[in-house]
């Protein structure tokens, strides 16, 4: 692991040109907290983040409060997971074949493979 303490800097989102454009903040970043101290949060976060991090409170505090487009406001969820866990190839592989046959038997034309069709028409305009 290793310190992240600008956790909230990774989700600015810059222009790659000079533009007189000011930065842009995503506030809708998520996060799964594992464990924590007096002093450190030990968070997994994409890898494009950095995978399993660790960060201060103050810094943990601070995100959670950031304002702005699609922020959380401080929302969190704890999970307590049961002790007799179902399967997962009894759960996965349904759920697979569920998704797979909502693409290729959508219930109207915005949705699955008629949605990807309906959309490169729209675009062609």
């Amino acid at each position: 692991m290793f310190d992240a303490p600008a956790l909230r800097a990774s989700s600015h989102v810059r222009p790659s040109r000079k533009l007189e454009v000011p930065a842009v903040h995503f506030g809708g970043h998520v996060v799964a907290m594992y464990g924590y101290d007096t002093q450190q949060a030990r968070l997994v976060d994409t890898d494009q983040q950095g995978g399993a991090v660790t960060t201060t409170l103050t810094s943990l505090a601070m995100a959670r409060a950031e304002r702005g487009p699609m922020t959380a406001k401080n929302r969190s969820f704890t999970l307590t997971v049961p002790r007799d866990l179902p399967s997962p190839h009894d759960q996965i592989v349904p759920a697979i074949k569920a998704c797979a046959n909502g693409f290729l038997n959508p219930p109207i034309a915005n949705l699955g493979y008629r949605g990807i069709e309906k959309t490169a028409t729209q675009v062609q305009k």
